[in-house]
Protein backbone atom coordinates (compact mmCIF):
# COMPACT_ATOMS: atom_id res chain seq x y z
CA UNK A 1 0.00 0.00 0.00
CA UNK A 2 2.60 2.36 1.07
CA UNK A 3 4.33 1.74 -2.79
CA UNK A 4 1.06 2.51 -4.31
CA UNK A 5 0.63 5.84 -2.40
CA UNK A 6 4.41 6.89 -3.33
CA UNK A 7 3.75 6.19 -7.08
CA UNK A 8 2.19 9.65 -8.02
CA UNK A 9 5.01 11.04 -7.12
CA UNK A 10 7.07 9.69 -9.24
CA UNK A 11 4.35 10.44 -12.10
CA UNK A 12 4.47 14.35 -10.96
CA UNK A 13 8.70 14.06 -11.00
CA UNK A 14 8.15 13.05 -14.87
CA UNK A 15 5.47 16.19 -15.47
CA UNK A 16 8.28 18.34 -14.12
CA UNK A 17 10.71 16.85 -16.45
CA UNK A 18 7.59 17.15 -19.54
CA UNK A 19 7.68 20.79 -18.44
CA UNK A 20 11.26 21.40 -18.71
CA UNK A 21 10.99 20.59 -22.39
CA UNK A 22 10.48 17.95 -25.21
CA UNK A 23 11.47 14.31 -24.10
CA UNK A 24 12.93 11.87 -26.73
CA UNK A 25 11.33 9.17 -28.42
CA UNK A 26 12.96 6.78 -26.02
CA UNK A 27 12.08 8.74 -22.80
CA UNK A 28 8.41 9.05 -24.11
CA UNK A 29 7.99 5.62 -23.77
CA UNK A 30 9.38 5.15 -20.82
CA UNK A 31 7.21 7.89 -18.94
CA UNK A 32 3.90 6.66 -20.38
CA UNK A 33 4.96 2.52 -19.25
CA UNK A 34 5.86 4.06 -16.16
CA UNK A 35 2.61 5.78 -16.05
CA UNK A 36 0.62 2.74 -16.75
CA UNK A 37 2.60 0.68 -13.89
CA UNK A 38 1.68 3.41 -11.19
CA UNK A 39 -1.64 3.41 -12.58
CA UNK A 40 -2.04 -0.65 -12.11
CA UNK A 41 -0.60 -1.03 -8.78
CA UNK A 42 -3.34 2.11 -7.67
CA UNK A 43 -6.27 0.13 -9.30
CA UNK A 44 -4.88 -3.18 -7.64
CA UNK A 45 -4.63 -1.00 -4.11
CA UNK A 46 -8.17 -0.07 -4.79
CA UNK A 47 -9.90 -3.10 -5.55
CA UNK A 48 -7.82 -4.72 -2.06
CA UNK A 49 -9.63 -1.92 -0.18
CA UNK A 50 -13.16 -2.23 -2.18
CA UNK A 51 -12.51 -6.23 -0.89
CA UNK A 52 -12.14 -5.89 2.39
CA UNK A 53 -14.76 -3.09 2.91
CA UNK A 54 -16.97 -5.70 1.43
CA UNK A 55 -15.87 -8.66 3.54
CA UNK A 56 -16.21 -6.73 6.80
CA UNK A 57 -19.62 -5.01 6.04
CA UNK A 58 -21.64 -7.84 7.15
CA UNK A 59 -20.02 -7.28 10.33
CA UNK A 60 -22.32 -4.42 11.77
CA UNK A 61 -25.42 -6.22 10.83
CA UNK A 62 -24.49 -9.84 13.01
CA UNK A 63 -25.95 -10.77 16.08
CA UNK A 64 -24.53 -9.33 19.43
CA UNK A 65 -23.46 -13.15 19.66
CA UNK A 66 -21.59 -13.62 16.54
CA UNK A 67 -20.07 -10.32 17.80
CA UNK A 68 -19.43 -12.04 21.08
CA UNK A 69 -17.99 -14.95 19.43
CA UNK A 70 -15.86 -12.48 16.75
CA UNK A 71 -14.21 -10.81 19.47
CA UNK A 72 -13.13 -13.73 22.31
CA UNK A 73 -11.49 -14.85 18.57
CA UNK A 74 -9.44 -11.95 18.37
CA UNK A 75 -8.77 -11.50 22.66
CA UNK A 76 -7.13 -15.17 21.75
CA UNK A 77 -4.92 -14.33 18.98
CA UNK A 78 -4.00 -11.10 19.44
CA UNK A 79 -0.49 -10.98 21.25
CA UNK A 80 0.66 -9.92 24.58
CA UNK A 81 1.85 -6.31 24.43
CA UNK A 82 3.28 -3.76 26.72
CA UNK A 83 0.83 -1.11 28.06
CA UNK A 84 -2.12 -1.90 25.54
CA UNK A 85 -3.73 -5.04 23.55
CA UNK A 86 -4.79 -5.14 19.89
CA UNK A 87 -8.38 -6.21 20.01
CA UNK A 88 -9.14 -3.60 22.80
CA UNK A 89 -9.43 -1.63 19.60
CA UNK A 90 -13.06 -3.35 18.82
CA UNK A 91 -14.77 -0.60 21.59
CA UNK A 92 -13.43 2.20 19.57
CA UNK A 93 -15.46 1.22 16.32
CA UNK A 94 -18.84 2.85 17.36
CA UNK A 95 -21.09 2.75 20.32
CA UNK A 96 -22.83 -0.45 20.04
CA UNK A 97 -19.92 -2.48 19.80
CA UNK A 98 -18.12 -0.62 22.96
CA UNK A 99 -21.12 -1.79 25.22
CA UNK A 100 -20.87 -4.93 23.75
CA UNK A 101 -17.25 -5.49 24.26
CA UNK A 102 -17.86 -3.97 27.84
CA UNK A 103 -20.55 -5.96 28.38
CA UNK A 104 -18.82 -9.95 28.05
CA UNK A 105 -16.77 -10.27 31.25
CA UNK A 106 -14.51 -12.99 29.65
CA UNK A 107 -13.15 -10.53 27.75
CA UNK A 108 -11.14 -8.57 30.67
CA UNK A 109 -10.77 -11.17 33.10
CA UNK A 110 -7.92 -12.79 30.95
CA UNK A 111 -4.20 -12.22 31.22
CA UNK A 112 -4.93 -9.98 34.20
CA UNK A 113 -1.20 -8.33 35.13
CA UNK A 114 0.73 -7.72 31.65
CA UNK A 115 -1.48 -4.70 31.50
CA UNK A 116 -0.29 -1.21 32.54
CA UNK A 117 -0.20 0.37 35.87
CA UNK A 118 -2.84 2.89 34.63
CA UNK A 119 -5.28 0.33 32.91
CA UNK A 120 -5.01 -2.71 35.28
CA UNK A 121 -7.88 -1.67 37.59
CA UNK A 122 -9.79 -0.96 34.55
CA UNK A 123 -9.47 -4.46 33.23
CA UNK A 124 -10.33 -5.88 36.71
CA UNK A 125 -13.44 -3.63 37.06
CA UNK A 126 -14.61 -5.03 34.17
CA UNK A 127 -14.33 -8.29 34.75
CA UNK A 128 -17.11 -8.39 37.25
CA UNK A 129 -17.56 -9.55 40.44
CA UNK A 130 -18.23 -13.23 39.90
CA UNK A 131 -15.99 -14.05 36.77
CA UNK A 132 -13.26 -16.08 37.53
CA UNK A 133 -9.84 -14.33 37.04
CA UNK A 134 -6.92 -15.75 34.82
CA UNK A 135 -3.72 -14.17 35.70
CA UNK A 136 -1.01 -14.04 33.13
CA UNK A 137 2.50 -12.15 34.20
CA UNK A 138 4.79 -14.11 31.89
CA UNK A 139 5.53 -11.06 30.16
CA UNK A 140 5.06 -8.54 32.53
CA UNK A 141 9.07 -8.55 33.28
CA UNK A 142 10.15 -7.87 30.15
CA UNK A 143 7.06 -5.07 29.84
CA UNK A 144 8.39 -3.28 32.47
CA UNK A 145 5.88 -3.95 35.29
CA UNK A 146 7.67 -6.63 37.30
CA UNK A 147 7.39 -4.30 40.53
CA UNK A 148 3.79 -3.42 40.10
CA UNK A 149 2.08 -3.71 43.71
CA UNK A 150 -1.48 -4.04 41.93
CA UNK A 151 -1.23 -7.88 41.01
CA UNK A 152 -0.52 -8.95 44.28
CA UNK A 153 -3.05 -6.99 46.01
CA UNK A 154 -5.93 -7.94 43.69
CA UNK A 155 -4.34 -11.52 44.39
CA UNK A 156 -4.84 -11.00 48.02
CA UNK A 157 -8.56 -9.65 47.76
CA UNK A 158 -9.62 -11.77 45.01
CA UNK A 159 -7.63 -14.99 45.72
CA UNK A 160 -11.19 -17.45 45.85
CA UNK A 161 -12.07 -16.21 42.43
CA UNK A 162 -8.26 -17.06 40.57
CA UNK A 163 -9.01 -19.96 37.92
CA UNK A 164 -5.10 -19.84 36.86
CA UNK A 165 -2.15 -18.13 37.72
CA UNK A 166 1.18 -18.06 35.22
CA UNK A 167 3.84 -15.91 36.96
CA UNK A 168 7.52 -15.30 36.16
CA UNK A 169 9.26 -14.93 39.51
CA UNK A 170 12.39 -12.97 40.79
CA UNK A 171 12.96 -10.81 43.76
CA UNK A 172 9.31 -11.00 44.32
CA UNK A 173 9.60 -14.94 45.07
CA UNK A 174 8.69 -14.56 48.43
CA UNK A 175 5.63 -12.44 48.37
CA UNK A 176 3.98 -14.37 45.87
CA UNK A 177 4.41 -17.33 47.79
CA UNK A 178 3.08 -16.01 50.89
CA UNK A 179 0.48 -14.85 49.58
CA UNK A 180 -0.51 -18.40 48.01
CA UNK A 181 0.09 -19.42 51.80
CA UNK A 182 -1.92 -16.57 53.53
CA UNK A 183 -4.91 -16.56 51.19
CA UNK A 184 -7.55 -19.62 50.25
CA UNK A 185 -6.93 -20.25 46.63
CA UNK A 186 -9.80 -22.32 46.72
CA UNK A 187 -11.00 -22.41 42.59
CA UNK A 188 -7.26 -22.11 41.92
CA UNK A 189 -7.42 -25.16 38.50
CA UNK A 190 -3.94 -23.99 36.98
CA UNK A 191 -0.89 -22.96 38.57
CA UNK A 192 2.45 -22.31 36.42
CA UNK A 193 5.19 -20.64 38.67
CA UNK A 194 8.84 -19.79 36.10
CA UNK A 195 11.74 -18.26 37.77
CA UNK A 196 14.99 -17.90 36.41
CA UNK A 197 16.69 -17.63 39.69
CA UNK A 198 18.28 -20.92 40.72
CA UNK A 199 18.97 -19.62 44.45
CA UNK A 200 15.51 -18.29 45.13
CA UNK A 201 14.38 -21.47 44.28
CA UNK A 202 16.37 -23.46 46.36
CA UNK A 203 15.62 -20.82 49.08
CA UNK A 204 11.90 -21.20 48.68
CA UNK A 205 12.44 -25.43 48.30
CA UNK A 206 13.62 -25.40 51.95
CA UNK A 207 11.82 -22.91 53.38
CA UNK A 208 8.19 -24.35 52.36
CA UNK A 209 9.48 -27.60 53.29
CA UNK A 210 7.92 -27.77 56.85
CA UNK A 211 4.20 -26.58 55.42
CA UNK A 212 2.83 -27.66 52.02
CA UNK A 213 0.38 -25.27 49.66
CA UNK A 214 -2.84 -26.50 49.98
CA UNK A 215 -4.90 -25.96 46.71
CA UNK A 216 -7.69 -28.52 46.94
CA UNK A 217 -9.02 -27.59 42.94
CA UNK A 218 -6.24 -27.67 41.30
CA UNK A 219 -5.69 -29.74 37.93
CA UNK A 220 -2.69 -28.66 36.21
CA UNK A 221 0.81 -28.06 37.71
CA UNK A 222 3.88 -26.46 35.74
CA UNK A 223 6.95 -25.51 37.70
CA UNK A 224 9.95 -24.40 35.62
CA UNK A 225 13.42 -23.82 38.17
CA UNK A 226 11.17 -23.86 41.13
CA UNK A 227 10.08 -26.41 43.39
CA UNK A 228 7.10 -25.96 46.03
CA UNK A 229 5.49 -28.52 48.11
CA UNK A 230 1.61 -28.16 47.37
CA UNK A 231 -0.73 -31.06 48.39
CA UNK A 232 -3.70 -31.02 45.55
CA UNK A 233 -5.54 -34.27 46.00
CA UNK A 234 -7.37 -33.53 42.45
CA UNK A 235 -4.42 -32.94 40.27
CA UNK A 236 -4.14 -34.56 37.27
CA UNK A 237 -1.07 -33.10 35.43
CA UNK A 238 2.29 -32.42 36.88
CA UNK A 239 5.23 -31.38 34.98
CA UNK A 240 8.84 -29.89 36.22
CA UNK A 241 11.09 -28.75 33.80
CA UNK A 242 14.31 -26.80 34.66
CA UNK A 243 16.42 -27.09 37.63
CA UNK A 244 17.27 -30.60 39.30
CA UNK A 245 15.60 -32.39 41.37
CA UNK A 246 15.88 -34.95 44.28
CA UNK A 247 14.14 -38.26 43.62
CA UNK A 248 12.75 -37.78 47.18
CA UNK A 249 11.17 -34.92 47.21
CA UNK A 250 9.48 -35.83 43.72
CA UNK A 251 8.06 -39.08 45.33
CA UNK A 252 7.03 -37.28 48.41
CA UNK A 253 5.07 -34.77 46.11
CA UNK A 254 3.79 -37.28 43.96
CA UNK A 255 2.13 -38.85 47.52
CA UNK A 256 0.17 -36.00 47.67
CA UNK A 257 -1.46 -36.25 44.32
CA UNK A 258 -3.30 -39.49 44.52
CA UNK A 259 -5.35 -39.53 41.18
CA UNK A 260 -2.45 -37.77 39.28
CA UNK A 261 -2.61 -39.35 35.50
CA UNK A 262 0.50 -37.73 33.82
CA UNK A 263 3.67 -36.59 34.84
CA UNK A 264 6.06 -35.16 33.14
CA UNK A 265 9.73 -34.31 34.73
CA UNK A 266 12.26 -32.21 32.03
CA UNK A 267 15.28 -30.98 34.16
CA UNK A 268 18.60 -30.65 34.05
CA UNK A 269 20.19 -33.25 36.05
CA UNK A 270 19.65 -35.41 38.92
CA UNK A 271 20.70 -35.06 42.66
CA UNK A 272 21.85 -38.37 44.34
CA UNK A 273 19.79 -38.91 47.62
CA UNK A 274 19.84 -41.45 50.33
CA UNK A 275 16.23 -42.04 50.45
CA UNK A 276 15.17 -45.62 52.63
CA UNK A 277 13.85 -48.25 50.47
CA UNK A 278 10.35 -49.22 51.18
CA UNK A 279 7.59 -50.10 49.60
CA UNK A 280 6.60 -49.00 46.01
CA UNK A 281 4.35 -45.51 45.61
CA UNK A 282 1.41 -46.86 43.79
CA UNK A 283 -0.07 -44.51 41.39
CA UNK A 284 -3.50 -46.08 40.36
CA UNK A 285 -4.52 -43.36 37.97
CA UNK A 286 -1.42 -43.15 36.26
CA UNK A 287 -1.48 -42.63 32.01
CA UNK A 288 1.92 -41.57 30.98
CA UNK A 289 5.15 -40.76 32.96
CA UNK A 290 8.20 -39.05 31.01
CA UNK A 291 11.39 -38.64 32.52
CA UNK A 292 13.84 -36.10 30.62
CA UNK A 293 17.35 -35.92 32.16
CA UNK A 294 20.20 -34.05 30.58
CA UNK A 295 22.96 -34.84 32.34
CA UNK A 296 22.42 -38.02 35.00
CA UNK A 297 22.64 -41.03 35.85
CA UNK A 298 20.53 -44.76 34.47
CA UNK A 299 21.16 -46.21 37.87
CA UNK A 300 19.36 -43.16 39.88
CA UNK A 301 16.38 -42.87 36.99
CA UNK A 302 16.11 -46.81 37.71
CA UNK A 303 15.65 -46.78 41.16
CA UNK A 304 13.61 -43.42 41.20
CA UNK A 305 11.24 -45.72 38.64
CA UNK A 306 11.25 -48.67 41.42
CA UNK A 307 9.72 -47.14 43.73
CA UNK A 308 6.38 -46.24 41.92
CA UNK A 309 4.20 -48.35 40.61
CA UNK A 310 2.34 -48.07 37.81
CA UNK A 311 -0.75 -49.67 35.78
CA UNK A 312 0.26 -52.32 33.33
CA UNK A 313 -1.60 -49.63 30.82
CA UNK A 314 0.51 -46.55 31.97
CA UNK A 315 3.44 -45.84 29.20
CA UNK A 316 6.59 -44.91 30.77
CA UNK A 317 9.07 -42.63 28.37
CA UNK A 318 12.75 -42.07 29.58
CA UNK A 319 14.55 -39.68 27.26
CA UNK A 320 17.61 -38.24 26.56
CA UNK A 321 19.17 -40.73 29.09
CA UNK A 322 22.87 -40.25 27.47
CA UNK A 323 24.85 -43.36 25.77
CA UNK A 324 28.52 -42.78 27.25
CA UNK A 325 31.30 -44.76 26.46
CA UNK A 326 32.15 -48.63 26.69
CA UNK A 327 33.68 -47.75 30.41
CA UNK A 328 30.83 -47.17 32.24
CA UNK A 329 27.64 -49.71 30.87
CA UNK A 330 25.66 -50.08 34.10
CA UNK A 331 23.53 -47.09 33.11
CA UNK A 332 23.11 -48.75 29.84
CA UNK A 333 22.23 -51.94 31.48
CA UNK A 334 19.91 -50.22 33.56
CA UNK A 335 17.93 -48.10 30.95
CA UNK A 336 17.62 -51.29 28.62
CA UNK A 337 16.44 -53.31 31.73
CA UNK A 338 13.53 -50.80 32.29
CA UNK A 339 12.64 -51.03 28.49
CA UNK A 340 12.70 -54.69 28.84
CA UNK A 341 9.23 -56.08 29.85
CA UNK A 342 9.12 -59.79 30.09
CA UNK A 343 5.83 -60.11 28.17
CA UNK A 344 5.97 -57.72 25.84
CA UNK A 345 7.58 -57.27 21.98
CA UNK A 346 10.28 -55.08 22.16
CA UNK A 347 11.04 -52.28 19.31
CA UNK A 348 13.66 -50.95 18.28
CA UNK A 349 13.66 -47.22 16.25
CA UNK A 350 16.64 -45.16 15.09
CA UNK A 351 15.89 -41.24 14.15
CA UNK A 352 18.90 -40.07 12.83
CA UNK A 353 21.43 -40.12 15.85
CA UNK A 354 18.41 -40.98 18.60
CA UNK A 355 17.88 -44.55 19.26
CA UNK A 356 15.00 -45.62 21.07
CA UNK A 357 14.12 -49.09 22.77
CA UNK A 358 10.30 -49.87 23.40
CA UNK A 359 8.25 -52.03 24.26
CA UNK A 360 4.92 -52.66 22.87
CA UNK A 361 1.23 -53.06 24.13
CA UNK A 362 -1.20 -54.52 22.05
CA UNK A 363 -4.40 -53.52 22.37
CA UNK A 364 -7.02 -54.84 19.99
CA UNK A 365 -5.30 -54.02 16.31
CA UNK A 366 -3.40 -51.41 17.45
CA UNK A 367 -0.01 -51.44 18.93
CA UNK A 368 1.10 -48.92 21.47
CA UNK A 369 4.11 -48.04 22.79
CA UNK A 370 4.39 -49.43 27.28
CA UNK A 371 8.29 -48.15 28.18
CA UNK A 372 10.49 -46.30 25.80
CA UNK A 373 14.41 -45.11 26.40
CA UNK A 374 15.60 -42.63 24.18
CA UNK A 375 19.65 -41.93 24.01
CA UNK A 376 20.22 -38.62 22.20
CA UNK A 377 23.79 -38.07 19.68
CA UNK A 378 24.27 -41.68 19.49
CA UNK A 379 27.82 -41.50 17.52
CA UNK A 380 27.99 -44.75 15.54
CA UNK A 381 31.56 -45.99 17.01
CA UNK A 382 30.28 -45.54 20.74
CA UNK A 383 26.93 -47.84 20.11
CA UNK A 384 29.25 -50.42 17.88
CA UNK A 385 31.52 -50.30 20.44
CA UNK A 386 28.88 -50.75 23.12
CA UNK A 387 26.89 -53.64 21.23
CA UNK A 388 30.33 -55.62 20.54
CA UNK A 389 30.64 -55.98 24.42
CA UNK A 390 27.71 -58.41 24.04
CA UNK A 391 25.86 -56.50 27.38
CA UNK A 392 22.83 -55.29 26.05
CA UNK A 393 22.64 -59.05 23.79
CA UNK A 394 19.91 -60.31 26.30
CA UNK A 395 17.82 -57.14 25.27
CA UNK A 396 18.17 -56.64 21.81
CA UNK A 397 18.12 -60.46 20.91
CA UNK A 398 14.45 -60.09 21.33
CA UNK A 399 13.75 -57.25 18.93
CA UNK A 400 11.25 -57.90 16.91
CA UNK A 401 10.15 -54.34 15.24
CA UNK A 402 13.05 -51.90 13.81
CA UNK A 403 11.89 -48.40 11.88
CA UNK A 404 14.87 -46.02 10.57
CA UNK A 405 14.92 -42.81 9.42
CA UNK A 406 19.27 -43.47 9.79
CA UNK A 407 21.71 -40.61 10.29
CA UNK A 408 24.27 -40.19 7.17
CA UNK A 409 27.15 -40.81 9.38
CA UNK A 410 26.26 -44.22 10.14
CA UNK A 411 28.52 -46.65 7.11
CA UNK A 412 27.28 -50.19 6.09
CA UNK A 413 29.61 -51.56 8.56
CA UNK A 414 27.96 -49.97 11.12
CA UNK A 415 24.24 -51.24 10.55
CA UNK A 416 25.80 -54.56 9.73
CA UNK A 417 26.94 -54.77 13.50
CA UNK A 418 24.25 -53.80 14.50
CA UNK A 419 21.72 -55.74 12.88
CA UNK A 420 24.13 -59.03 14.04
CA UNK A 421 22.90 -57.74 17.62
CA UNK A 422 19.02 -57.93 16.76
CA UNK A 423 18.52 -60.74 14.58
CA UNK A 424 15.33 -61.79 15.58
CA UNK A 425 13.82 -58.48 13.85
CA UNK A 426 10.80 -59.57 11.85
CA UNK A 427 9.61 -55.89 10.29
CA UNK A 428 11.65 -52.90 8.96
CA UNK A 429 10.14 -49.97 8.35
CA UNK A 430 11.64 -46.72 6.82
CA UNK A 431 9.76 -43.55 8.57
CA UNK A 432 10.58 -39.93 7.97
CA UNK A 433 10.97 -38.96 11.71
CA UNK A 434 13.04 -35.98 10.85
CA UNK A 435 10.94 -34.09 7.38
CA UNK A 436 13.63 -32.19 6.51
CA UNK A 437 16.35 -33.92 7.09
CA UNK A 438 17.54 -36.13 4.08
CA UNK A 439 18.33 -40.12 4.53
CA UNK A 440 20.66 -42.14 2.84
CA UNK A 441 19.01 -45.83 3.14
CA UNK A 442 21.56 -47.16 0.48
CA UNK A 443 24.47 -48.12 3.64
CA UNK A 444 21.08 -50.07 5.57
CA UNK A 445 20.59 -51.90 2.11
CA UNK A 446 23.91 -52.47 1.70
CA UNK A 447 24.36 -53.85 5.16
CA UNK A 448 21.58 -56.36 4.42
CA UNK A 449 22.79 -57.67 1.23
CA UNK A 450 26.33 -58.71 3.15
CA UNK A 451 27.22 -61.89 2.16
CA UNK A 452 28.91 -64.44 3.92
CA UNK A 453 32.96 -64.52 3.77
CA UNK A 454 33.21 -60.50 4.45
CA UNK A 455 36.98 -59.47 5.08
CA UNK A 456 35.85 -56.52 6.46
CA UNK A 457 33.87 -58.37 9.56
CA UNK A 458 33.80 -62.04 9.39
CA UNK A 459 32.40 -62.17 13.24
CA UNK A 460 29.22 -61.16 11.53
CA UNK A 461 26.47 -63.61 10.68
CA UNK A 462 26.34 -65.21 7.07
CA UNK A 463 22.90 -63.28 6.49
CA UNK A 464 21.79 -60.08 8.45
CA UNK A 465 18.27 -60.14 10.02
CA UNK A 466 17.85 -63.92 8.62
CA UNK A 467 13.99 -63.87 10.29
CA UNK A 468 12.92 -60.23 8.30
CA UNK A 469 9.53 -61.03 6.51
CA UNK A 470 8.48 -57.38 5.72
CA UNK A 471 10.24 -54.41 4.32
CA UNK A 472 7.79 -50.88 3.98
CA UNK A 473 9.04 -47.12 2.95
CA UNK A 474 6.08 -45.13 4.39
CA UNK A 475 4.29 -43.26 2.29
CA UNK A 476 6.53 -39.75 3.26
CA UNK A 477 9.34 -41.74 1.95
CA UNK A 478 9.59 -40.26 -0.96
CA UNK A 479 12.75 -40.23 -3.49
CA UNK A 480 13.71 -36.44 -2.89
CA UNK A 481 14.22 -37.50 0.58
CA UNK A 482 15.76 -40.57 0.51
CA UNK A 483 19.19 -41.60 -1.22
CA UNK A 484 18.46 -44.88 -2.64
CA UNK A 485 17.73 -46.94 -6.31
CA UNK A 486 15.57 -49.45 -6.20
CA UNK A 487 17.00 -51.59 -8.39
CA UNK A 488 20.88 -50.82 -7.77
CA UNK A 489 20.34 -51.04 -3.70
CA UNK A 490 17.06 -52.40 -3.39
CA UNK A 491 16.75 -55.26 -6.03
CA UNK A 492 20.73 -55.91 -5.20
CA UNK A 493 19.91 -56.49 -1.64
CA UNK A 494 17.09 -59.09 -1.68
CA UNK A 495 19.08 -61.13 -4.52
CA UNK A 496 22.19 -61.52 -2.09
CA UNK A 497 19.80 -62.39 0.34
CA UNK A 498 18.20 -65.30 -1.89
CA UNK A 499 21.41 -66.80 -2.52
CA UNK A 500 22.78 -67.30 1.05
CA UNK A 501 19.20 -68.54 1.79
CA UNK A 502 17.73 -66.34 3.89
CA UNK A 503 13.65 -66.06 4.33
CA UNK A 504 11.62 -64.88 1.30
CA UNK A 505 10.09 -61.55 2.19
CA UNK A 506 5.99 -61.62 2.23
CA UNK A 507 6.13 -58.33 1.18
CA UNK A 508 7.62 -55.10 0.55
CA UNK A 509 5.73 -51.65 0.11
CA UNK A 510 6.92 -49.50 -1.90
CA UNK A 511 4.51 -46.74 -0.05
CA UNK A 512 5.53 -43.70 -2.39
CA UNK A 513 6.90 -45.25 -5.06
CA UNK A 514 5.49 -45.41 -9.12
CA UNK A 515 5.94 -48.54 -10.37
CA UNK A 516 9.22 -49.45 -12.28
CA UNK A 517 8.87 -52.35 -14.69
CA UNK A 518 12.20 -54.15 -14.26
CA UNK A 519 12.48 -54.14 -10.59
CA UNK A 520 9.18 -54.99 -10.52
CA UNK A 521 9.63 -58.31 -12.78
CA UNK A 522 12.44 -59.18 -10.86
CA UNK A 523 11.07 -59.07 -7.25
CA UNK A 524 8.18 -61.98 -7.98
CA UNK A 525 10.82 -63.92 -7.60
CA UNK A 526 12.23 -62.53 -4.25
CA UNK A 527 9.56 -61.56 -2.57
CA UNK A 528 5.53 -62.72 -2.22
CA UNK A 529 3.84 -59.86 -2.59
CA UNK A 530 4.85 -56.17 -3.70
CA UNK A 531 2.78 -53.14 -3.32
CA UNK A 532 3.75 -49.70 -5.00
CA UNK A 533 2.03 -46.37 -4.66
CA UNK A 534 -1.29 -46.68 -6.92
CA UNK A 535 -1.29 -50.77 -6.73
CA UNK A 536 -3.29 -50.95 -3.17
Amino acid sequence: MEECLGAPLTALQYERALANGPLKHDDRVKVVNRLRLEADMLRHALNMTVATINTLSPLPELPPEILAIIFSFAADIDPHRRVALGWVRVTHVCKSWRELALSITSLWNRELGNQSHRSFPTFLERAGENTPLHFNRETAAASGLAHDEQPYQALRDHSGRVASLKWVIGADSFTLVQILADCPFHALTHLDLNSDLHREARNITVILLLEDLHLPALRTLHQHNIFLPIRAPGLLTMTMTGSPFQPMNVRQALEKFPLVQNVSIRVTHIKPDQSEGGPPLELVHLKHLELAVRVGSGSIMHRFLCSLSVPDTACVTIRRLPLVDANDLSPIEEAFGMAADEDGELALAFTGKTMILYTIRRVDELQLPKVAVSFDKVASSTLVEVLRTGLVDQYLKRVTHLSLWPSPTYTSEDWATIFHHIHEVRTLTFTPHIPHQRASLRAVFEALGKVPGSQSQPELSPCPLPNLLSITLEHDVRPSKAIVSLQDDVLSCLQSRAEVGALQLQGIFFESYEEEAVVADRLRSLVKRVVWKHSR
